[in-house]
């Protein structure tokens, strides 16, 4: 836990020390779910620990992937879904599996295979979730990223573009665009409705990883730069906008261009109705002359008693 402390400085304490299996056990990594309910350990046998923040960290459940993973594989990446009741994890050998869990009433949990995804020949090494839990996004070390339809647990779109190993993705909190960072040093920017590419940024003079991460609930972010500084960025909705803008151009552009003759012959077609449409309306303005007739001037005379109209 941090305290704020009277200087300038904070100051961290432990607040509890917990060991899953036993005190050798080796725990690679934790993952709390969005709305920490759930608290998930990740072992180097290969074992995934379910624990309850709120009943004090125990043990509500144990997951062993041997039993839905060969012998050679190993876990690479994991996330949950929005809703803390799914979670899925990303293997060596390009599977992805996803797992449920479940309070069954009282005091027990269950947390079930569900299924596995094939779309990758290399290590899954990152997953991430959308903000609507529309999509799985998954990156890998072959420089692929697939997009998931979560309703269907089809690949929706395939980015195989890349051509470097992918070490992260992150999604805006509109779920307009996300970031994907590869092992040499590129952010790239692709649109999460289509998978079209949008922009690129080239970071150099990096020691370590390169590193991106969008903020929860507005159009900020952070990212690494020259000599692994991280740099905020804190744009307006007006300035993120324009990386959403460059795409309506193009698409907008690629229409006008394919259908550029067609509409000049639209519109002549349209102009040559139009002027059709005006010389009858004149026509119909336009009171014809009287012609001469004798019968009907002498019955007209005969009317008004000799005197003219």
């Amino acid at each position: 836990s941090l305290d704020d402390a009277k200087s300038d400085e904070s100051e961290v304490h432990r607040i509890k020390t917990l060991h899953v299996g036993s005190p050798r056990t080796k725990i690679n990594k934790c993952y709390y779910s969005p709305r920490g309910k759930w608290l998930l350990a990740a072992t180097k046998s290969e074992n995934l620990y379910l624990l309850s923040p709120e009943n004090d960290f125990s043990i509500e459940s144990t997951i062993k992937l041997k039993e839905y993973i060969s012998n050679n594989d190993s876990i690479y990446s994991f996330t949950w879904n929005n809703s803390d009741d799914y979670f899925f994890v990303g293997c060596k050998d390009g599977k992805i599996l996803g797992f449920t869990v479940e309070e069954a009433g009282g005091k027990e949990t269950n947390v079930s295979y569900l299924f596995s995804l094939e779309g990758h020949r290399g290590s899954v090494t990152t997953l991430k979730m959308d903000q609507y839990g529309r999509y799985l996004i998954s990156g890998s070390s072959d420089g692929t990223c697939v997009l998931w339809d979560l309703n269907t647990y089809i690949s929706k779109h395939t980015i195989t573009d890349i051509n470097s190993l992918i070490l992260s993705i992150d999604v805006d909190h509109l779920s307009k665009i996300m970031a994907i960072s590869t092992a040499d040093d590129t952010l790239l920017f692709y649109n999460t409705s289509d998978g079209t590419f949008i922009d690129k940024i080239e970071i150099e003079d990096l020691k370590a990883d390169i590193w991106f991460k969008f903020h929860p609930n507005k159009t900020w972010f952070i990212k690494s730069s020259k000599d692994d500084i991280l740099l905020n960025h804190t744009n307006t909705a007006t300035d993120q906008m324009k990386i959403w803008r460059k795409t309506y151009q193009s698409a907008l552009s690629s229409i006008k261009n394919k259908g550029g003759k067609g509409n000049d012959a639209t519109s002549r077609d349209s102009s040559r109705a139009s002027d059709s449409r005006n010389r009858r309306n004149d026509d119909r303005g336009r009171r014809p002359p009287e012609r001469s007739n004798p019968a009907a001037n002498k019955i007209r005379k005969n009317f008004t008693g000799g005197r003219s109209q």
